[in-house]
């Protein structure tokens, strides 16, 4: 996919935008960077290495996934991104189809009436915690 790219800076934008795109932050770039190719940043990596990162990326962003990247929630409580994780383990083990936040936040209004999970109380996403372990546990969509 990204084997066009051969010019250096165009590679760069690309890291940085899909960066953007899976909702990584500089420090979750760069240790994915550092995991792939050893380098934590891209001035200092070849075309190959930065391609290496865009591939990353592919896979990161499931099979499937169409140019659409699963975005990571970016809610301040710990108990609403733990939600979106396990929303994610479930689609990674193949228990869900659809693994976007947009259907975790679909399943959360159904499960408890409230629109936006950071609405939550914390009895509310404890529930929604446990309803999750509980359908990872049974294994079965």
């Amino acid at each position: 996919m990204h084997r066009d790219l051969d010019d250096t800076a165009a590679l760069r934008r690309a890291i940085h935008a899909g960066a953007r795109e899976l909702g990584l932050d500089e420090e979750a770039r760069r240790d994915l960077m550092r995991r792939v190719t050893g380098l934590d940043s891209s001035k200092d990596m070849t075309p190959p290495q930065m391609r290496a990162v865009l591939a990353e990326y592919d896979r990161l962003r499931g099979p499937g996934a169409q140019g659409k990247a699963w975005r990571r929630p970016t809610s301040a409580r710990a108990d609403v991104r733990l939600i979106f994780g396990l929303w994610r383990g479930l689609h990674e083990a193949g228990l869900i189809k659809d693994g976007s936040g947009r259907a975790c936040r679909a399943w959360v209004r159904r499960q408890t009436g409230v629109d936006d999970p950071d609405w939550l109380t914390v009895a509310q996403a404890r529930a929604c915690v446990e309803a999750l372990k509980a359908w990872r546990a049974r294994g079965t969509a």
